[in-house]
């Protein structure tokens, strides 16, 4: 996979340093070596290659530090970096123990399981994410449970709600996200090991004891079946990614709404120069919510290749699965700069009681004089919303400590 983000004025603004490593060429073939080094080992286990061997070719695999540029030129040539990668690994092993690097394997298997260890760190990370935003949401709604405002239909002003009651609504999804990621993560985080079909047939009758022991070796899962050429996994993570990018945006654009000048109830952190404008100096762009959004569409544009790519042909695809390493990068590393933005704005967007008051009145005079009449269950929902969410919470970081 190839993230294909070059350091840039933008950086700040769509991705996080942190994911953008873990989807570099380095970290992608050192997750390539521990998936070769692993393999090794497991076949080692079962008795079908020497200890001695395998020892040697972790020992390699650990100290290796490829030229990428001779990888690069032979992945144009194969199309993949397992070919030269390999041919590497062999020379720092050894003439003996370098004839069993990559054993029984094929190309496919080694892409596959190191893009699976890549994913259980960018899914620990998102998930953490995940939790501090629905932390920050929650404490947004406890603090604002009985802060009265308009709400609107159609754009236009109808009854009262509460902030409080918006936060829980941009809130509750996010909880779901979270439960939805734990939920795929035994059907993602899973070795891939077939060989050249998918059938094991270089293993004999050990075929099943080496992709236990494989998985074993990496902490991951077995699957029943090879999945080299059943891509579904990965796209349920990243139409879940999506499912989060189309929360954030609908949280962003409510923020974008509220920060219009002819309604003034929220803003962006106050800072010097934020929001800036070139040519209107009087202006504060809600220049946050405004990259979120944008970050948003182009994660969910990579939904439809990643479903593409599950149309391949026979047991290896031509051009389909290749595909995934154009758009599961970006969505990941978009999904992580976009929570990150989020994170910090439900922190710290400023309120405007005052204008929420003010802007009761506009066309709904009744409302105006007893919103609290109008409020209906808006406060319960919150209550029930924000449980949840702590719940949520508690069950992954444990309960609040005492100040």
């Amino acid at each position: 996979m190839t993230a294909n983000f070059e350091p840039g004025l933008y950086d700040d603004l769509f991705g996080t340093d942190a994911m953008r490593a873990l989807f570099s060429d380095p970290r992608r073939i050192a997750y390539m070596l521990e998936a070769e080094a692993a393999l090794a080992r497991a076949e080692a286990k079962v008795g079908l290659v020497p200890a001695e061997a395998a020892a040697a070719i972790t020992s390699a695999a650990q100290s290796l530090v490829p030229d990428i540029h001779a990888l690069r030129e032979g992945t144009a040539k194969t199309g993949q970096p397992i070919t030269a990668l390999i041919r590497a690994l062999a020379e720092a092993t050894g003439p003996e123990a370098g004839l069993w690097v990559h054993w029984g394997a094929t190309t496919q298997d080694i892409v596959d399981t190191a893009l699976v260890l890549q994913l259980r760190e960018a899914l620990a990370a998102i998930e953490a994410d995940l939790v501090g935003l629905i932390s920050a949401l929650a404490d947004r709604a406890e603090q604002h449970r009985d802060t009265v405002m308009i709400g609107r239909t159609f754009q236009q002003q109808a009854l009262p709600v509460t902030l409080g009651y918006k936060c829980a609504l941009w809130l509750a999804p996010f909880v779901d996200h979270l439960a939805r990621l734990e939920e795929l993560r035994p059907r993602l985080l899973r070795v891939q090991l077939g060989g050249p079909v998918g059938t094991l047939d270089s293993f004999g009758d050990n075929g099943r004891a080496v992709v236990e022991a494989f998985a074993q070796e990496l902490g991951l899962g077995v699957p029943e079946a090879p999945w080299h050429s059943r891509r579904d996994s990965l796209v349920e993570f990243v139409a879940v990614l999506g499912l989060i990018a189309g929360n954030l945006a609908k949280f962003a654009g409510d923020i974008v709404l509220m920060a219009q000048t002819e309604v003034g109830e929220v803003a962006e952190p106050v800072e010097p120069g934020r929001g800036g404008s070139s040519s209107m100096p009087h202006k504060r762009n809600p220049v946050q919510a405004a990259h979120i959004r944008a970050a948003a569409s182009s994660i969910q544009a990579q939904v439809a290749p990643m479903m593409t790519a599950m149309a391949g042909e026979h047991e290896r695809a031509a051009g389909a699965w290749q595909s995934e390493a154009l758009a599961l990068p970006q969505a990941v590393i978009l999904t992580a700069g976009a929570l990150a933005q989020a994170d910090d704005l439900a922190r710290r967007f400023t309120v405007d009681t005052e204008r929420m008051r003010a802007n009761l009145g506009g066309t709904n005079t009744e409302a105006a004089l007893d919103p609290a009449a109008h409020l209906g269950d808006a406060g319960g929902v919150v209550d029930r919303v924000v449980a949840r969410a702590r719940a949520a919470v508690a069950a992954r970081t444990g309960p609040p400590t005492e100040e």
